[in-house]
This record gives C-alpha cells, sequence and structure tokens, in this order.
C-alpha cells in the first residue's frame, strides 16, 4: 500500500500516468485555441491580460501572494492534490510546510548516466521530484505572464512546442490571455508527476496536446513547428547536442527557438553530457539562429532567456 503521508508520499509515476489515460475524456477534434471562444470570454481575457500585467509591473501581484489573498494557484494545486492523486485535503500552510521537506530530499537526488535511459528515468521519477509541483506552482503564481514574452512573435495560427515542459507554464499562460490567437500547442516531457500534473490540467483543452518522451530516443517530434520553447532543458539532458539538431529540423523557416542554457556542476539532476557537450550546443545555435532577444555568450557562462530565430542558411566559417 503506497504511503499516504502528507511528508512521504510514495506514488509510481507509471501507475499514475496508466490510470490517468484510462480517466482523459476522448477529444473528437483538435482544433484550435479559438475553438467555442466567444467574443465576450476573448474581451475578459484581454481584460485580464492588461491588469494582470499591471499587477506584476507593479510588484502589487507578489505583494497579494505574499499575503496569502491572491490564491487561485493553490485551489488549482488542492484540486489536483486530492482529486486527482487521491491524497489527503492539503491547506495553504501544509503547502509551504510540504515544499520544503520535499526541497530537502530532492537536492539529494542524482542522476546515473552511465546506467542509460531506465536510470535517468528513474532518477526524475523519484517521490522526491514531487518538490518540483510545489516549486513551480508557486513560481506560477508569482508570475502568470510566461507566455507574454513569446505572444509578440506568434503569428495567427502558430504551432507551437513546448519542449521539456515540466507544468507547462508557456502553455498556461497562452490559454489564459491569448486564446484569440488560434494557436495549437504540444508540450512534451519524460513521464514524471510534472506531465500528470499537466495533463490533468489540459484534460479539457483539445488545442494543447501532452505527450510522453522516450529519454533514449532523440528524434520524437513530428511536426513542424513556429515556435519551439525550451526552457530549464538543456541541463538535463543525456544527449543535448542531438536534441538541438532535432529541434531546429522541426523548425518551420524563420521559427523561433526560445532557451537557456545554466552553466551547472553535471551533478544532481544536471548531466555531465550536457556540461561537456554545452560549447558545441551554443556554437550549434549561434551557427543556425539569429538571436533575437537577449545574448548568447560563448566564453562558458550562464544563457539567460535567448529568443532565435531560425536562419535560412547557416552562417559561413570564419
Amino acid at each position: 500500500m503506497p504511503s499516504n503521508k502528507y511528508d512521504d508520499i510514495q506514488l509510481n509515476v507509471r501507475d499514475l500516468l496508466d490510470a490517468q489515460a484510462q480517466r482523459l475524456p476522448t477529444l473528437a477534434s483538435r482544433g484550435d485555441s479559438s475553438d467555442d471562444l466567444t467574443f465576450s470570454a476573448s474581451l475578459l481575457s484581454n481584460l485580464e491580460l492588461y491588469w494582470m500585467g499591471f499587477l506584476f509591473r507593479s510588484g502589487l501581484l507578489r505583494r497579494l501572494v505574499y499575503a496569502n489573498l491572491s490564491l487561485d494557484w493553490f485551489n488549482e494545486f488542492r484540486q489536483y492534490w486530492v482529486a486527482e492523486l487521491g491524497l489527503r485535503p492539503i491547506h495553504l500552510p501544509d503547502f509551504f510546510f510540504l515544499r520544503g521537506i520535499y526541497r530537502q530530499r530532492f537536492q539529494e537526488l542524482e542522476v546515473d548516466e552511465a546506467q542509460g535511459g531506465p536510470a535517468f528515468l528513474a532518477a526524475w521519477q523519484k517521490p522526491a521530484n514531487i518538490y518540483l509541483l510545489f516549486s513551480y506552482q508557486y513560481k506560477r503564481a508569482l508570475n502568470p505572464l510566461a507566455g507574454y514574452r513569446v505572444a509578440r512573435y506568434l503569428k495567427r495560427g502558430a504551432r507551437i512546442c513546448e519542449f521539456g515542459c515540466g507544468v507547462a507554464p508557456v502553455a498556461t499562460s497562452l490559454d489564459r490571455f491569448y486564446r484569440n490567437k488560434k494557436w495549437r500547442i504540444d508540450c512534451f516531457d519524460i513521464p514524471s508527476y510534472m506531465l500528470h500534473f499537466a495533463r490533468w490540467k489540459f484534460r479539457d483543452r483539445p488545442y494543447i496536446a501532452v505527450h510522453e518522451l522516450d529519454p533514449d530516443n532523440d528524434e520524437q517530434l513530428t511536426a513542424s513547428y513556429d515556435l519551439i520553447n525550451c526552457l530549464t532543458v538543456f541541463e538535463h539532458l543525456p544527449r543535448p547536442l542531438a536534441t538541438a539538431h532535432h529541434l531546429y529540423a522541426h523548425l518551420k523557416p524563420g521559427g523561433y527557438l526560445v532557451f537557456n542554457y545554466i552553466t551547472s556542476q553535471g551533478d544532481g539532476l544536471d548531466t555531465a553530457s550536457a556540461l561537456k557537450d554545452r560549447p558545441d550546443v551554443l556554437q550549434f545555435i549561434a551557427d543556425h539562429f539569429e538571436v533575437i532577444e537577449g545574448s548568447l555568450p560563448l566564453d562558458g557562462s550562464s544563457v539567460g532567456t535567448v529568443i532565435a530565430k531560425k536562419r535560412a542558411t547557416k552562417l559561413p566559417a570564419k
């Protein structure tokens, strides 16, 4: 019998995903984000975007969250925790207590690349990874505008990929504020607690599809995209250069890659391969993309969020 203690949740990720797949509704057609979107709903979404932008830029949103006066993020988490995971009811003080408890355990996790895909996957499916649900949900509370940065580059009818999506903050933001853009999103990640959460969250959104990635397969995308979001991903990959080539191949001409790439030590859940291949990955991106926002240093320093546009041809060698 799996433990159902607040601070010692033991849930098998594969079992969770398989059981969830049996419950998910069958959606007749994917359509796009504007399907069934009324004029009034679109107007309210735009008004909410401007209001949220004001709250965020003024610092009022952070104050409201810190004062526990803005709780939509927690209500969503509690619904998932109780109704989807079948765990005991959770209250706001419990959330912060458990976030700290699971954070302590999360920092002890290590991925063993030498053992291949199964060991890599096992590291990301250990119970301590539940911390990521707490962490990213609270980050979303403090910044619900993760899609704002990329929305300006999305033409109507765009096809978007959130690769290594986690809890899919970009898809969440675009769904909340930009449905009138008529886009479709594919979210990809390895089987994990976060993927389970994302699939539950978008269960009634036919225009947002959530897909499992096989960590041993570097070529799993089949569609071509106008924009691929790949944030907080490269440092965790076992073969980041192969992934960079694959993402490039599945971007449409003139499409955008949104990514970052920290300088890590290759420990914990960061891979030694990602550290070793980092210069080659960044050089490949520099040769095949034009940086539109951010900077792409090649001196070994961390790369913050970059928006880069796919070049028609590779830059000539110097």
